[in-house]
């Protein structure tokens, strides 16, 4: 561990998951070789979180200039990335010659400590940067906004935005939340839910429970298959429903899932509006 690494990430501006994944790669520096490459597996253990989540807090921490990645291979297989963290800099600061950082006096590797920039250079374009995205999230806020379902008791815009612009500061692509906003549009009006209270709140959609996910189509077959693995222990999929709206419209209810069975209810049920399982005599 490097104690200098260590002291560098804790003082960075960021949103928890790449504050926490900038720490676990300062966390496996070595002082005295100056690299580490631990691979994707090995950080996801060390956060807590899917590899996925991983690689997008790394690809987003590069691009603020907080890191360098340089991706190996031996004899064709692809090794663990070495990385190389820009200690002294801060978010959005960039090297002006060196690869490696401004004043880098180390080789390529990773993770070794480099020389800072002047912090009006730093301000600045942290500033034009955050500037740039956040107008970039708002307009496709705006885009989802517009095709979000009604819903019985009002949905403020205000809280939506809030709970938008904190998935985007995760390393949500915007573009991922404006397709799963119009799946979910499709989702409720073929379920002839616009305009009720089974549709969610979007501060709920696009909040820390990432909703959302089950209707985002992000194109990538291992994130299909994670969210498909996800679906498949849900209360709604085991009680016999496609997804939970269709399953609260039926009047099944987490508490009471287990008394399901394909959609219909195993007895007679309060609050159900589906006749249950005829009775099977031995």
């Amino acid at each position: 561990m490097s104690f200098q690494a260590m002291t560098w990430a804790v003082v960075q501006d960021l949103p928890a998951l790449q504050k926490l994944v900038l720490l676990m790669l300062a966390n496996r520096t070595n002082p005295d070789t100056g690299r580490c490459d631990p691979s994707h597996e090995k950080l996801s253990a060390d956060c807590g979180m899917s590899k996925d989540s991983v690689k997008r807090a790394i690809a987003e921490l590069a691009d603020k200039g907080l890191l360098d990645i340089r991706r190996q291979a031996q004899n064709g297989v692809n090794l663990p990335n070495q990385y190389t963290l820009r200690v002294g800099s801060s978010v959005g600061a960039v090297g002006a010659d060196s690869p490696y950082g401004v004043g880098s006096d180390s080789t390529q590797g990773g993770c070794s400590q480099q020389g800072g920039v002047g912090a009006d250079s730093t301000t600045k374009h942290e500033v034009k940067t955050e500037k740039k995205l956040s107008l970039l999230s708002d307009s496709k806020f705006d885009d989802a906004w517009k095709s979000y379902p009604k819903r019985e008791g009002g949905n403020s815009k205000q809280a939506a935005l809030k709970a938008w612009t904190a998935r985007v500061r995760e390393g949500v692509d915007p573009d991922v939340l404006v397709s799963a906003t119009k799946a979910y549009a499709v989702a409720m009006q073929k379920a002839g839910n616009v305009g009720t209270r089974y549709v969610r709140q979007a501060s709920t959609f696009f909040g820390p429970d990432r909703h959302f996910d089950e209707f985002a189509t992000t194109g990538k077959t291992q994130d299909g298959l994670f969210q498909a693995a996800e679906l498949a222990d849900n209360w709604w999929t085991r009680a016999g429903f496609r997804n939970e709206w269709d399953a609260m419209n039926a009047g099944c209810t987490e508490r009471n899932s287990v008394l399901w069975r394909d959609g219909r209810p195993t007895r007679r049920l309060a609050g159900s509006n589906v006749e249950p399982w005829p009775e099977t005599t031995a």
